[in-house]
């Protein structure tokens, strides 16, 4: 293997492209995966569980779900993260231990989700941060392309607080964007977290402005989402 991946790298500039493409994976993970034979089962269509680190965290990981949608250099798989178009690199290493067959370690955290209610404050990723947030709306969605219903929370990227909000709507004083940047994100999306779990160093500027005891489900019941 480690001689096929020095002559493409020296010999196919379309193989640097997939390289620079793709998710970080340790050289040494063939050595502990070599042995799994659904990797080499692996096809186009299949689902994966896919380890990521959230973007702009402190190194949080989570493990999310995608599909295979080409098989580059028979090792390299081109994904489409199914809820979660924050990640940019599509391009994984068959090989990495960060893949691991479906199911594995994204059943039972998706499961959780649907504990998610209305009104419940979250920290959401959007506009290349994260944000404080309110799910507002949850339904069931086809989206375009998908030819399968998956459920869809509709975010606002604001937070509701009677003595500190500097602005208002017809659901009362927020701090936060307004409705016009309200958005449909899949209720699976890791962008979706418990509420400061992403922005801890807001915790004391914030806790004196709202009542987060009054979330229908604490953090504690949500954090394993």
């Amino acid at each position: 293997m480690e001689r096929y991946h020095r002559e493409l790298t020296d010999e196919n500039p379309e193989y640097q492209l997939i390289l620079q493409d793709s998710i970080e994976s340790d050289p040494n993970d063939f050595n502990q995966t070599q042995t799994q034979v659904w990797r080499n089962e692996l096809k186009v269509g299949d689902i994966v569980d896919v380890n990521l680190e959230l973007p702009k965290s402190q190194g949080d990981l989570v493990w999310v779900q995608a599909k295979i949608m080409q098989i580059q250099f028979e090792v390299y798989l081109k994904l489409d993260f199914i809820f979660d178009k924050w990640q940019q690199k599509q391009t994984i290493n068959k090989w990495s231990v960060k893949i691991q067959q479906f199911g594995i370690h994204t059943q039972d955290s998706y499961k959780q989700r649907d504990n998610l209610k209305t009104m419940m404050f979250i920290d959401s990723y959007k506009f290349n941060n994260w944000n404080r947030a309110i799910i507002l709306d949850i339904k069931e969605m086809k989206l375009q392309k998908h030819d399968y219903c998956i459920k869809m929370a509709f975010i606002g990227w604001r937070i509701y607080c009677e003595l500190e909000g500097n602005n208002e709507d017809e659901i009362g004083s927020f701090i936060g964007w307004s409705k016009s940047f309200d958005d449909w994100v899949p209720l699976y999306s890791q962008s979706i977290r418990p509420f400061l779990t992403q922005l801890q160093h807001l915790f004391s500027e914030i806790k004196s402005t709202i009542d987060i005891s009054k979330n229908e489900i604490t953090n504690q019941e949500y954090q394993r989402i």
